[in-house]
């Protein structure tokens, strides 16, 4: 009897063996993601990891082929002599085939076209995906040809802040939104610098970065690539040249070594063109009592909705050549969810984004930070097609020029007509 019941204990336990050895091991998953580099990664979106713990990331970089990027007038550029290369890039995507891809704005339209993106636009309306600024999908969009390829968690954006109590101190009207460039550089030129009162500071730009700033807010071009010749000797673009100069000569702007925000605090500035960087400070001096407002930043008034400077530091998509689809989109709606954008806009990481979800952007007094966003972006304008050394020797005599008309050495005309020969002549120097 003792036999018989070892001898169905024994069974029993074979049988439980194998009920277990039959069952089917859990598969290990990995997504590889193409990102600037591990240590950035892991500041940006650490936690992805706690999300999905099923799962082993891998983090392809992209730093030591392309370099760093640093922020140049609102725009994300490589630090070195040279522009981002979308072919290294693509050599990138094929030799590692990762599953999501990061990558500077200026290549998305040359991924869509090499194929290199997942068609992203039967996905655009998920929950996940909801709360991202309108016309950030519409300006990616109308890259793709209405399709859409890629999102984006910021976007580097500008508006006009302005000092309240300085403007009904001297009984100026204050600025509004969707301005021209020439009506706010005439406000900043009505405050009396003689009271030591400043019109405008513009933290992105020089002179000569205001000049093409706002020739390109116009829709002008100052090279054409096909003639090899400059374009300054339109009357738009005289009319801009004049009144870059006017504004300067005129001491409207301000070019103090003394922090501009203190300054601005302190009623003696007037008007500065500045990131959300700048409200961040203002809220977090408890001293002050500046009443200050903004709007957005100058615009064309044939295009009043458009931006020509708002652009995206980075892209985020899913390689067309992965085999993980599913898998890679729940982490891309992890990566851009109203979750982790929360977590990196609390980071506070960059001087010149904001997030792409304008109710992260708040403020307690009701001031209007929805110019960071009434704007649509338009991009890759005013693009020289010359390569990186020339367009730069280029911009270096446009403001030799341009700051010897601003000191009264020559005339706006024959700054113009300095510009038809000795740009040229830096240009073709670098071709040699």
């Amino acid at each position: 009897m003792k036999s018989q019941k070892w001898f169905l204990i024994i069974i029993f336990c074979l049988f439980l063996s194998g009920c277990q050895a039959a069952e089917p091991k859990k598969e290990s998953k990995e997504i590889s993601i193409l990102y600037s580099s591990l240590a950035d990664f892991q500041r940006d979106y650490g936690l992805v990891k706690e999300n999905f713990k099923d799962i082993n990331f891998h983090i392809i970089e992209f730093t030591p082929q392309l370099g760093r990027g640093i922020w140049s007038e609102m725009k994300y550029i490589p630090a070195g002599n040279t522009y981002w290369d979308s072919k290294r890039y693509i050599e990138l995507v094929n030799e590692h085939n990762p599953d999501i891809l990061f990558f500077p704005q200026s290549i998305y339209a040359d991924l869509i076209d090499e194929g290199v993106l997942s068609d992203l636009s039967a996905f655009s309306d998920i929950d996940e995906f909801e709360g991202i600024n309108s016309n950030i999908i519409e300006t990616l969009k109308e890259i793709g040809n209405g399709r859409l390829y890629a999102l984006a968690d910021s976007v580097s954006s500008q508006a006009l802040f302005y000092n309240k109590d300085l403007f009904q101190k001297y009984n100026i009207p204050g600025p509004t939104d969707q301005m021209s460039w020439d009506q706010i550089l005439d406000l900043a030129k009505r405050f009396p610098t003689q009271e030591n009162v400043s019109g405008l500071y513009l933290l992105n730009y020089d002179e000569t970065g205001l000049l093409l700033t706002m020739g390109r807010t116009n829709g002008l071009s100052w090279y054409d690539s096909l003639h090899h010749k400059t374009l300054f000797d339109s009357p738009a673009w005289k009319e801009n040249i004049e009144d870059v100069v006017s504004f300067y000569q005129a001491g409207a702007a301000y070019v103090s070594q003394e922090d501009p925000a203190d300054v601005f605090l302190d009623n003696r500035l007037a008007m500065t063109l500045n990131t959300y960087q700048l409200v961040i400070k203002l809220n977090a001096n408890d001293n002050s009592k500046t009443n200050w407002g903004v709007v957005t930043e100058p615009v064309n008034l044939d295009e009043p909705d458009l931006s020509k400077t708002m652009t995206f530091q980075y892209l985020n998509g899913i390689n067309a050549g992965t085999k993980n689809f599913e898998d890679s989109l729940e982490v891309l709606k992890y990566l851009n969810s109203e979750q982790t954008a929360r977590l990196k806009n609390n980071l506070n990481l960059s001087l010149f984004t904001v997030p792409a979800r304008e109710s992260l952007i708040v403020d307690n007094e009701g001031r209007n930070l929805a110019a960071f966003y009434k704007l649509k972006p338009q991009l890759n304008q005013g693009d020289t097609g010359l390569p990186y050394d020339s367009e730069k020797a280029a911009l270096f005599e446009i403001n030799s020029l341009l700051r010897q008309a601003i000191d009264g050495q020559i005339t706006v005309d024959q700054m113009i007509l300095k510009l038809q020969e000795d740009v040229i002549d830096a240009i073709q120097s670098k071709q040699l």
